[in-house]
């Protein structure tokens, strides 16, 4: 159970104050949750520690998309400089680009980051979602095809499903 686990993250803690990988866990565990504050306080508190943090850099600036666009940028672009052929961190990266309107300039950097982890639905849906912002309706339908005819539950089905039935 996650409460309990972070319960007893919560305790080691009290004992370990300064264990940046118990940090990571405990925001972890928090963004699984969806308790979106707490995990943003734990990545915060690790990038004070440790500022070149990958995980945390990329992981912060996903949670600050919504809020703080700009903030996500500058994270995410950090992050990119310091590990440029991590697919997430380019699927961050590039989703950032293409929520600022940065359309064609995101979609490059989706499109390598689907290159390197095809599998992935999450980076097919924001290519698709790229895809679609470039008005190129079928190209975005049928990446989005790829991704809702399996049965796979990832993060971001929802929307692209939402994606799907506008373009029909």
């Amino acid at each position: 159970n996650i409460d309990e686990s972070v319960s007893i993250l919560k305790d080691w803690q009290i004992e370990n104050p300064n264990d940046l990988r118990l940090d990571l866990m405990l925001a972890g565990l928090h963004l699984r949750q969806n308790e979106t504050e707490q995990a943003v306080n734990y990545y915060n508190k690790i990038l004070l520690n440790d500022s070149e943090n990958l995980i945390a850099l990329n992981n912060l600036s996903w949670l600050y998309i919504d809020t703080d666009l700009s903030r996500a940028f500058e994270l995410a672009d950090k992050a990119n400089t310091l590990n440029p052929n991590d697919p997430g961190i380019m699927d961050t990266l590039g989703w950032i680009l293409v929520n600022q309107g940065k359309i064609e300039q995101g979609q490059n950097l989706l499109f390598k980051a689907l290159n390197l982890f095809p599998d992935s639905a999450d980076i097919r849906y924001h290519y698709a979602y790229s895809l679609a912002e470039a008005g190129e309706e079928q190209k975005a339908i049928s990446e989005l095809s790829t991704i809702l005819n399996d049965d796979n539950n990832f993060m971001e089905r929802p929307a692209a499903e939402e994606l799907m039935n506008r373009l029909r």
